[in-house]
């Protein structure tokens, strides 16, 4: 009888604890929910500006479809240093309510950018495509 009662005790103490990621049943077991899988798009405006100009780099973070608000999205700068390629971090804007984060870049040569979300306990990591932003090329 008291071993009945601790074990309804514990499932009470789950049952009202709503922001519980883990659930324990009443064999002891744990089960996580799976975290829905993200994608971040992403679209140059110009894709070729004047020296001195600017271009605008937008992405959008989604889960199943849906826009991801209030996530904090990176644009880094893809460089080559000494034959190793190595991203360089520019800015860090939080996504719309929409999902969209917008960032303006000002190239002095051919560049090419990566937007990336860290990831978080409710959305797992996902990077964009490479988009490149370059001045045209003199003659």
């Amino acid at each position: 009888m008291r071993k009945m009662l601790r074990w309804a005790a514990v499932g009470a103490t789950v049952a009202t604890a709503g922001a519980v990621l883990s659930v324990t049943t009443m064999a002891g077991a744990t089960t996580t929910p799976a975290k829905a899988a993200t994608a971040l798009s992403v679209k140059v405006a110009k894709g070729q500006v004047v020296p001195g100009g600017t271009d605008v780099i937008s992405g959008k973070l989604t889960s199943a479809g849906k826009p991801v608000p209030g996530k904090v999205v990176w644009l880094d700068k893809v460089v080559t240093v000494n034959g190793k390629t190595k991203l360089v971090f520019l800015f860090a804007k939080p996504t719309s309510v929409a999902g969209k984060a917008t960032y303006t870049v000002k190239p002095a040569a051919t560049a090419t950018y990566e937007l990336i979300f860290l990831g978080d306990r409710r959305a797992p990591r996902s990077r964009s495509p490479s988009p490149s932003s370059a001045p045209p090329a003199s003659f």
